[in-house]
């Protein structure tokens, strides 16, 4: 049984998905710590730049390893970069509403985001992005 599961493509799609998030998370860290120890960005921009090298690294991850796909960069690219965003608004709309419209704490809002945004990120790369 467990070895008909690693050999499932969902479960494949599934650990490269979280691989390359794991890896983009970690180019966010890096870029931004880096950039604002060193002084060179205040924290606002240090995330942006982090946040564009982390759509990098999670793009390339995706379209090749992830979703295995053809689609012209041309296409995917600004495609995925929509992708990013909205997981980007979505983080930020959830945890608002959550704590400042809810009063719910921070830590309810982060379990909501961390188990609705890669859902909603993997569903619109897999249909849309990279299709």
């Amino acid at each position: 049984m467990i070895a008909s599961l690693v050999r499932s493509p969902a479960l494949r799609t599934l650990v490269a998905f979280g691989s390359v998030g794991i890896a983009a998370t970690a180019v966010h860290f890096a870029v931004g710590l880096s950039l604002v120890n060193s002084g060179t960005a205040t924290p606002f921009m240090a995330n942006i730049l982090a946040f564009l090298c982390a759509y990098l690294c999670s793009y390339v991850g995706h379209h090749r390893f992830t979703f295995r796909s053809n689609a012209a960069h041309s296409r995917a690219l600004p495609r995925f970069f929509a992708v990013a965003v909205l997981g980007l608004v979505l983080n930020q709309v959830i945890v608002y509403v959550c704590v400042n419209l809810v009063g719910w704490s921070y830590l309810v809002a982060l379990v909501i985001v961390v188990s609705l945004v890669p859902a909603i990120i993997f569903v619109a790369g897999k249909f849309w992005a990279f299709k």
